[in-house]
């Protein structure tokens, strides 16, 4: 068995060290985008400083038996083509099956959940639908931007990890269908359409709490802000505060912003 790990940042270590704990011999395939994000650890920098193979294509093992972990991979593989007895696993952030797809820090604030989490399971043909074998719920704070529920992401699964993927490996696990009647699918594409612009005499016809959450869904400084009447918004709050002095209107009360001159 080949066993290969696919991802970045923080979770993606985590699993790497467990691996490493279990003196497996590993594998690391680091997904793109590891150098936009401040604040969290590199998984190949990681791989490098503890002598971990790093490999530009999961693909090189068509063929093989492998196992195969992704902790925020951007690649698919086709399971097919690897052989049989292969055993595929992926740790997806969100409660599945609410949330499969990606932008999975953006659609939990925009439709006001008060909790989320993080969801290891087996993975099957199509996306994020395979059984699960275990999840860790947390608290959505009313506070947290898209950002910080990344990084609170990153944590948790940091977290399920250590406690799950050593039975994982062991087969000493059992896991579960999603209940399909539950499921909600977001793909890229509306997450695109979603406006990221905003005019205050737009946001003036809206509830406030609904207006908080857009604001906040788009704070990830390394990818995007909200922009309101020209001005980006980099924080944003329900009440006043010292430095909040940007006034949004909403329908019912204002909101309070730090914006980037």
């Amino acid at each position: 068995m080949i066993y290969i790990l696919g991802g970045k940042f923080n979770a993606a270590i985590e699993a790497a060290k467990v691996l490493k704990q279990m003196k497996i011999p590993l594998y690391v395939y680091v997904s793109k985008g590891e150098e936009k994000i401040k604040g969290l650890h590199s998984l190949r920098e990681y791989a490098l400083q503890e002598g971990i193979e790093v490999i530009q294509n999961v693909n090189i093992f068509k063929g093989k038996k492998i196992f195969f972990l992704s902790v925020e991979c951007d690649t698919i593989l086709k399971m097919d083509e690897f052989k049989e007895g292969s055993r595929f696993f992926n740790l997806h952030f969100s409660l599945l099956p609410k949330y499969r797809g990606t932008m999975t820090s953006f659609w939990p604030i925009i439709f006001r959940e008060k909790e989320t989490g993080v969801t290891l399971h087996e993975m099957d043909a199509s996306i994020d639908t395979g059984p699960i074998i275990a999840q860790k719920a947390f608290p959505l704070r009313e506070e947290y931007t898209c950002k910080d529920l990344y990084f609170k992401y990153h944590e948790v699964a940091a977290e399920l990890l250590r406690g799950i993927l050593p039975r994982v490996v062991r087969e000493e696990y059992t896991s579960v269908p999603q209940i399909e009647i539950a499921a909600s699918s977001f793909p890229r594409f509306l997450y695109n359409y979603f406006p990221k612009e905003f005019l205050s005499r737009d946001l003036k016809l809206m509830e406030k709490q609904d207006v908080y959450n857009i604001l906040r869904a788009l704070i990830f400084e390394e990818f995007q802000l909200p922009i309101v009447d020209g001005k980006k918004i980099k924080k944003v709050s329900l009440v006043s505060f010292d430095g909040f002095d940007f006034k949004i209107p909403t329908n019912n009360d204002y909101l309070y912003a730090k914006t980037i001159d």
